[in-house]
C-alpha cells in the first residue's frame, strides 16, 4: 500500500522511489530493536518526519514516494538449524530464551533482505527505468536548486553502471579509514537491465542457500561483490558513490549538511536529530518549496494556542484621523474576535507622535480601540536609528516598523496586514512559531511579503535586525534602477521599488547575497549557529500563500478558497 501521493508527471525516465516498513511483531515473542509501524498514529516522530519529508520532496519534483508495508518475514531452515546448534541446553527454558534472542537478529536480517526482493520484483515487472530504495531513517535535503535524485541518477549514467550504492566516507574518525569505498545498504539505486535482474536474483539465491557469505546481513553480502576481486560482475556494473553527498550522517560529517548533503542518513542513535528536522511540501512559495506546517505542529500535538500569544496589526497612521481605519473596520473586528476566541492578545502597533508620518493617534481613535479591547503599542521610529546610509528609506508607509514586533515580550507573535482576515483554524501556525520557526509568505508581485509573519520574538531577534540595518552596506544597481535586495533569483523576479520591509526581511532571513552580514548581526546579538546550517540565522521558512496569505488576483491559487486560512478581506468570504 502507498500513502496518498502527488500525481506523477514523469515522462522519461520513469523513477520509482520507495522505502519499506516491516512489522515488528513475530513469533519470537519480542519486538525487533529497529521495528517500525505503518500506523501513523503510533509510529515514532522520526519515522513520520522521514516519510513526510520525502513525500513532500518528491511531490516538489513531480515524483512519487512509495511506502511499502510488509508482514513479519519468514525465517529460513538454516536459521533454525543455527539456533538448535548454538542454543542446545539441558535447561529447556534457557534454550528457549536463547533461540528467541537469536531469532530477533534473524528477523532483522530477513527484513533487510526484503528490499532486494522488492527491487527484483520491480525490475522484472518493467515498472520503471530506475528504482531508488531508501532506508526508513533517510531524508532528502530539500533546498532550492538541488534535485538529489536527478543528481544521483546522473552520476550513475556518467559512470555507465547498473547499480549504485553510497559509502560512509563522511566518517572522518581516524580509526575508521576502511569506511571509504565500502557500501552502506541504506541507499540503493538500480537501473533496469538484464544484468540487474541476474545480480539481484543471484544474491537472493545465495542468501537462501547460505552461500558466498550471504547467509546473514545483506550489506555484507553486497560488499563481498564489490571488494577484492569482486564477483557477479559488480566491479564492472556497480559503483559506490560518496556518502558525504548521498548518505551523509548528520553527526559525523565535517561539512555542513545544508551545504553538501543531498541525502541524509539518520542511522542508529542519530534518529533523535529527526525530532527537529522540518519537512517541506510543494506550493506557492519561492522556488515552489513551502514549509510543512502541519508536520511541525504534529511535533507538539497541542490543542490550544501557546500561552502569551499576540496578533499584531501595524498602521503607519497615514491618512485623515477618524477615517484612516474605516476601510478595515470589519477585518479588525474579525481578527479581534478570533483573538478573543483563542485567548490571545490583540495589539495595534503605530508610530508615536514624534515618528508619525501624519497626525498621531487621536483621543477618539484611542477610545474606539479601547472599546474593542485593542492594546495600543506606540513605537519611537519606523526607520532604524543609525541606519547605514545605503538603507533605502523611500518606502511604503510602514517602512521598517515590523522590526519592533521582533522584540515584543510574547511567546508567539503573528503580524497581520490591516486588510487580512483570519478565516480558518491557525492553531498549527501558532504551534510552529512557538517552536522557534519564523514563517512568512511570498506575494503576487515578489518572493517576499511582510504582510503575514509568525514567529517567536526575542531581544536577540530585534537587536540583530537593528544591527543588520546599521552595519550592512546595501548595494543598489543604479544602472538598472534596482534596489539593493537579493535579486539573484531563479526567476529573475525582483521586489517592487517601495517594498523596503519585504526586501529587508528577505535579505535578513532568506537571501544569500547578505547571508554573511546577517549571520554576523545575529552572532553579535548572541544567537548561536543552528547545527548543520551555514549561517547563524533563525529557522526561517515560507508558507503557501494560497493558504496563509490569499490575495486579490493571485492566479497561482485555485479559484475557490478551500483550504485558505488567512485571506485579504475582499477575496474569501467567511
Amino acid at each position: 500500500p502507498c500513502l496518498p501521493l502527488q500525481p506523477s508527471n514523469m515522462a522519461a525516465p520513469r523513477i520509482i522511489i520507495f522505502t519499506m516498513l516491516v512489522s515488528d511483531k513475530h513469533d519470537a515473542g519480542e519486538r525487533m530493536r529497529h521495528g517500525t509501524s505503518y500506523d501513523e498514529a503510533n509510529r515514532p516522530f522520526w519515522l513520520n518526519t522521514t516519510i513526510e519529508n520525502n513525500k513532500g520532496h518528491c511531490a516538489i519534483h513531480s515524483r512519487e514516494f512509495i511506502v511499502r508495508q510488509f508482514p513479519p518475514p519468514s525465517l529460513l531452515p538454516y536459521h533454525y538449524e543455527i539456533g538448535d546448534s548454538r542454543c542446545k541446553d539441558p535447561d529447556e527454558e534457557k534454550e528457549k530464551t536463547c533461540k528467541a534472542k537469536l531469532n530477533v537478529n534473524f528477523y532483522r536480517e530477513q527484513a533487510n533482505w526484503l528490499k532486494l526482493r522488492v527491487l527484483l520484483d520491480y525490475v522484472e515487472a518493467d515498472a520503471a527505468d530506475y528504482f531508488l530504495f531508501l532506508d526508513a531513517d533517510i531524508v532528502f535535503n530539500t533546498r532550492r536548486g538541488h534535485d538529489p535524485v536527478a543528481t544521483y541518477i546522473q552520476e550513475m549514467n556518467d559512470n555507465n553502471v547498473d547499480i549504485q550504492w553510497s559509502d560512509e566516507d563522511w566518517d572522518y574518525r581516524k580509526q575508521y579509514p576502511f569506511r571509504v569505498g565500502k557500501l552502506n545498504g541504506g541507499v540503493i539505486l538500480v537501473r533496469k537491465s538484464e544484468w540487474s535482474r541476474e545480480y539481484l536474483t543471484q544474491l537472493l539465491d545465495d542468501h537462501e542457500h547460505q552461500k558466498s557469505g550471504c547467509g546473514s546481513n545483506e550489506q555484507i553480502c553486497m560488499r563481498g561483490t564489490t571488494q577484492g576481486k569482486g564477483r557477479l560482475g559488480a566491479m564492472e556494473h556497480g559503483r559506490v558513490a560518496s556518502g558525504t553527498r548521498f548518505n551523509m550522517h548528520p553527526n559525523y560529517a565535517e561539512a555542513n549538511v545544508s551545504d553538501h548533503g543531498e541525502i541524509i542518513h539518520f542511522m542508529g542513535g542519530a534518529k533523535g536529530g529527526l525530532q527537529q528536522w522540518d519537512a517541506m511540501i510543494p506550493g506557492e512559495c519561492p522556488y515552489g518549496i513551502c514549509f510543512h506546517v502541519d508536520h511541525c505542529a504534529w511535533r507538539l500535538q497541542s490543542k490550544s494556542a501557546p500561552a502569551n500569544t499576540a496578533f499584531v496589526w501595524m498602521h503607519p497612521l497615514s491618512g485623515e484621523p477618524g477615517k484612516r481605519f474605516h476601510d478595515h473596520h470589519k477585518a479588525m473586528k474579525l481578527v479581534v474576535a478570533r483573538a478573543k476566541h483563542l485567548g490571545v492578545s490583540f495589539i495595534l502597533m503605530v508610530p508615536s507622535a514624534s515618528a508619525a508620518i501624519s497626525a498621531p493617534l487621536s483621543d477618539i481613535e484611542r477610545s474606539q480601540f479601547k472599546e474593542l479591547h485593542v492594546n495600543i503599542h506606540e513605537v519611537p521610529w519606523i526607520i532604524p536609528p543609525g541606519a547605514h546610509p545605503s538603507l533605502p528609506t523611500d518606502c511604503i508607509d510602514k517602512k521598517y516598523m515590523f522590526i519592533h514586533a521582533l522584540g515584543l515580550k510574547f511567546n508567539v507573535v503573528v503580524v497581520l496586514d490591516v486588510a487580512l482576515e483570519i478565516i480558518g483554524d491557525i492553531q498549527n501556525l501558532l504551534s510552529c512559531a512557538s517552536q522557534g520557526r519564523f514563517m512568512s509568505t511570498s506575494s503576487v508581485t515578489s518572493h517576499q511579503s511582510d504582510n503575514m509573519l509568525a514567529f517567536k520574538p526575542s531581544q536577540q531577534l530585534f537587536d540583530a535586525a537593528v544591527k543588520f540595518a546599521q552595519t550592512t552596506k546595501f548595494d543598489a544597481d543604479a544602472e538598472n534602477h534596482m534596489q539593493p535586495w537579493e535579486f539573484a533569483l531563479d526567476t529573475g523576479h525582483t521586489f517592487e521599488p517601495n517594498e523596503c520591509g519585504a526586501g529587508f526581511l528577505w535579505a535578513l532571513l532568506y537571501g544569500d547575497k547578505y547571508g554573511k552580514a546577517a549571520s554576523e548581526a545575529f552572532a553579535k546579538a548572541g544567537m548561536k549557529r543552528i547545527r548543520h546550517k551555514p549561517y547563524t540565522r533563525p529557522l526561517a521558512y515560507h508558507l503557501d500563500r494560497c493558504k496563509w496569505h490569499r490575495q486579490i488576483g493571485d492566479e497561482g491559487c485555485a479559484e475557490t478558497c478551500h483550504g485558505t486560512l488567512i485571506s485579504h478581506e475582499k477575496v474569501c468570504k467567511m
